[in-house]
């Protein structure tokens, strides 16, 4: 009798533990949307206004360079651009053109229906973020948002980050100061936004 309870007692753990594991999983489950494949790169110094729009390019069209960008400024801007970073505005002109059949709008921080509607049309948006140490600026391309269900409020913004050439992850707020961040130290309050 002891040799049976001995057997069987780790059978029945074993069956509360999946039992327990399926269990958090269902509780734990949040529904995700991200642009399939979105593509990452990895700026070189001030230009990560120039990264993120590449990485809008090449997700919607395919086939542009950062040369292809940094044209795109030079053709809509007013002056060549001298590798020290871009403004919103500057940056809103090189989408506008690269973008022209969208008619590209500027927008302050979106709305969790706003982050929706975008990215379930497949469209990524470009983000621009204040540093809160008052050093300057970076900008980063929305491409996926996390919520508790697909008909529920954002809770989670996905970017790719040209900082760290990676997918990135940020809380999301309805109505809060949203904010994200290039690494571990460095957090930007989201300002700007500009939708393809």
């Amino acid at each position: 009798m002891k040799k049976i309870v001995k057997n069987i007692v780790p059978v029945l753990l074993s069956c509360l533990f999946v039992i327990n594991n399926n269990f958090s999983q269902t509780t734990n489950a949040f529904y995700v949307k991200q642009l399939t494949n979105y593509p990452t790169y990895l700026q070189s110094s001030h230009e990560c206004w120039a990264y993120s729009i590449l990485s809008m390019a090449n997700y919607v069209y395919g086939g542009y360079s950062i040369d292809d960008v940094i044209d795109a400024y030079n053709s809509s801007n007013l002056f060549d651009y001298g590798w020290d970073g871009a403004t919103y505005n500057q940056a809103y002109n090189t989408i506008e053109y690269i973008f022209s059949e969208y008619s590209p709008t500027k927008k302050g921080c979106l709305t969790s229906n706003e982050i929706k509607i975008e990215i379930n049309a497949g469209f990524p948006v470009y983000i621009r973020g204040g540093d809160r140490n008052a050093s300057g600026g970076h900008a980063v391309a929305l491409m996926g948002y996390k919520s508790p269900t697909a008909s529920s409020s954002v809770s989670m913004i996905y970017y790719m980050n040209p900082a760290t050439n990676s997918i990135m992850f940020s809380g999301y707020l309805e109505g809060g100061s949203n904010t994200f961040r290039t690494n571990d130290t460095l957090i930007f309050d989201w300002e700007n936004s500009i939708i393809i």
